[in-house]
């Protein structure tokens, strides 16, 4: 294989010299320049044709959000992976980045030397961008069934109009809260209808999501509760955006929280597992518990779908999306063994097909499917 060829644009040399030192070590990875600001960027990536720019956000003259716009007007052929402080600072920054073609993000430690400590998470995810790079486009949700499904309420946001970082820093209002439904509590499982499906994923799920849940019918029959194991601000603007552009209700899990019917749950992100509970009475809650196991991500997809395979047996549905590392797997195996369906999202739409890969290879699997695939499982 020839080495991945990796520009580095940051305008701290520190971070540049930092993150060289850190892909060097993977003989794979070849780092081929650095810039630092938007304009040499784009000047460097005409020049040098990486495979992979690791793209700061907030950098003068030009910002990272209108690196990936010119990128995505000029069909520049390379991988984009956010590596910057914003990602932690305005999430919906980073949101916009995705929608623009970044392929995934990390968040930068408060202290600059302090990167060494994410060393294995980067170069995964330049071996991810990579793959990404170098493989057919996966197909986009086939019109036929777009058309067969409802418009999302309201439009899902998409990046503004070329700005400034700083003006796009600007605080998003939360959406106004919709009209009171009536509650349907999801109670203990009866034979046959799935009750619950648990949806995890990593890198690039967010992708995948997008083009699930705003299509998800206003009517779903079932709970639906997403665990990606991503930083908090991540998670809760994300959970902000979903709930804009969807029209089944979608809200961030709290403690004690009940499951509810016809509901989207995504869990929030931290240090804290996720798991459900039974009450009794029909009664079934969200907890968030202190992780005391070895999972070094959180929360863990294993857990959710452990805890609640165990309630719901065979109307139990788990499903691994785009995403690397083998949390998940367990998870699908604990749901298979007590009756319910597994699904994966297959290698043709996902980002990353680490996880579900992983899953296959387990032969915990019930069905790979594609975008299309899933919804029709979901609806």
């Amino acid at each position: 294989m020839s080495p991945i060829r990796v520009l580095i644009v940051d305008d701290s040399r520190l971070m540049r010299n930092l993150l060289t030192s850190i892909m060097q070590k993977d003989k794979e990875i070849q780092v081929v320049g650095g810039a630092d600001n938007g304009i040499e960027a784009l000047d460097k990536i005409r020049e040098l044709k990486p495979d992979v720019v690791a793209l700061d956000m907030n950098m003068p003259m030009m910002d990272g959000l209108s690196v990936l716009r010119e990128a995505k007007e000029k069909s520049i052929a390379a991988s984009f992976l956010v590596i910057s402080s914003l990602a932690k600072e305005n999430a919906q920054i980073t949101l916009d980045a995705i929608s623009l073609g970044a392929i995934d993000f990390i968040t930068k430690p408060p202290q600059a030397l302090n990167i060494e400590q994410l060393s294995e998470e980067i170069v995964s995810k330049i071996h991810v961008a990579y793959e990404v790079r170098h493989r057919p486009e996966a197909p986009n949700l086939p019109s036929a069934l777009h058309d067969s499904l409802p418009p999302p309420p309201v439009a899902a946001p998409e990046a503004a109009a070329p700005q400034s970082v700083a003006a796009a820093a600007t605080p998003v209002a939360p959406p106004q809260p919709a009209p009171a439904a009536p509650v349907r509590p999801i109670g203990r499982p009866t034979p046959g209808a799935v009750k619950i499906t648990v949806i995890g994923g990593s890198s690039g799920s967010i992708q995948t999501l997008r083009k699930i849940i705003p299509y998800l019918r206003s009517d779903l029959a079932s709970a639906v509760a997403l665990v990606l194991p991503l930083p908090p601000f991540f998670v809760t603007q994300f959970a902000l955006e979903l709930a804009k552009s969807s029209a089944t209700p979608v809200q961030e899990v709290a403690d004690n929280m009940p499951l509810e019917l016809g509901k989207v749950y995504l869990c929030p992100g931290g240090r804290n597992n996720v798991i459900l509970a039974d009450e009794g009475g029909g009664k079934i809650v969200f907890r968030l518990i202190e992780n005391t196991t070895d999972k070094i991500y959180t929360p863990s997809i294993d857990v959710l779908m452990e805890s609640a395979a165990v309630i719901y047996r065979e109307t139990c549905r788990g499903m691994l999306v785009s995403g690397t590392g083998s949390d998940g797997v367990q998870g699908l195996t604990s749901i298979r063994a007590r009756g319910g369906k597994t699904y994966v999202e297959d290698a043709t739409s996902a980002v990353a097909k680490q996880l579900p890969t992983a899953a296959l290879d387990a032969g915990c699997v019930d069905e790979a499917l594609d975008i299309a695939g899933m919804l029709r499982v979901l609806k």
